[in-house]
């Protein structure tokens, strides 16, 4: 098949979704790269349509095993007429459990055809100084993998001679996928003493559910414990007391600090 054309469509607050699909976009070598950011709520709002490039690839973090709920909807108003991609996940160290199986059904239902899938390792959201859960991950040998994926899949493409010969893409997971936790509202707060009020967290907040006037104000109905807030505060003014969050990120600490490998899916 011919392969000319890429369209890179990810959501990523704290960036190690992006870092990933960047070094595929270079493995890729593909002579045009488009770049669709879900991330900010108003690119949200705006994305969707026909998918027309050679090939599409998705990328999104793991909330809880699952596709995060505030982009799913978004994702499935991306359209196509048979177009190759490929599905690719990122997370925090622990499982993906159904995340790339969900993310493969929702791209496959709008015309697209999986070819290949990945899931990489980046730091969890919930990781601080103290208590480490894969820090500096995507780190340079996780890049090293997500450019020879993006290799591997160009060498796909090009072998391939037609879509219709392409036996259906297996991948890890389960359906009925497994189910969405509930939790009561929880969100970040701010030392109030160290805020300058830059609002760089209103700025990078995915959901708008962060303003900043006079203080820091959080709506923690809108909160998705994304933890870009935290990640991307200049003062490190942000941070996380909630105690049940305090708890599942002492319980990944303690149980998930082996470091885990990528894995690729054709």
């Amino acid at each position: 098949m011919n392969f000319r054309t890429a369209k890179l469509i990810y959501f990523s607050p704290t960036r190690t979704t992006k870092t990933i699909l960047e070094k595929i976009g270079r493995g890729l070598e593909a002579e045009t790269v488009e770049v669709m950011d879900l991330t900010a709520f108003d690119a949200r709002s705006r994305a969707g349509g026909e998918v027309s490039e050679d090939l599409a690839v998705f990328g999104i973090p793991v909330y809880a095993g699952r596709v995060p709920q505030v982009v799913v909807e978004t994702l499935t108003r991306f359209k196509a007429q048979e177009v190759p991609c490929a599905i690719v996940v990122v997370y925090g160290n622990r499982e993906f459990d159904d995340a790339l199986l969900e993310l493969k059904h929702l791209v496959s239902a709008n015309g697209f055809i999986p070819i290949a899938g990945g899931a990489f390792i980046g730091e969890h959201s919930f990781s601080t100084d103290e208590k480490p859960i894969a820090p500096d991950r995507p780190h340079e040998a996780d890049g090293d993998a997500a450019r020879k994926f993006g290799g591997m899949i160009r060498e796909k493409l090009l072998r391939m001679k037609s879509l219709e010969a392409m036996p259906e893409l297996k991948v890890p997971g389960n359906y009925p996928y497994r189910e969405h936790t509930d939790r009561p509202p929880i969100a970040p707060i701010t030392r109030t003493e160290a805020c300058t009020l830059c609002g760089e967290c209103e700025a990078v907040c995915p959901t708008q559910a962060i303003e900043v006037g006079d203080r820091v104000e959080t709506d923690a109905e809108k909160c998705i414990i994304c933890c870009a807030c935290i990640k991307g505060c200049p003062e490190d003014t942000r941070e996380m007391t909630a105690e049940p969050i305090l708890q599942i990120a002492d319980w990944l600490y303690t149980n998930y600090s082996e470091p885990k490998k990528p894995e690729v899916f054709f």
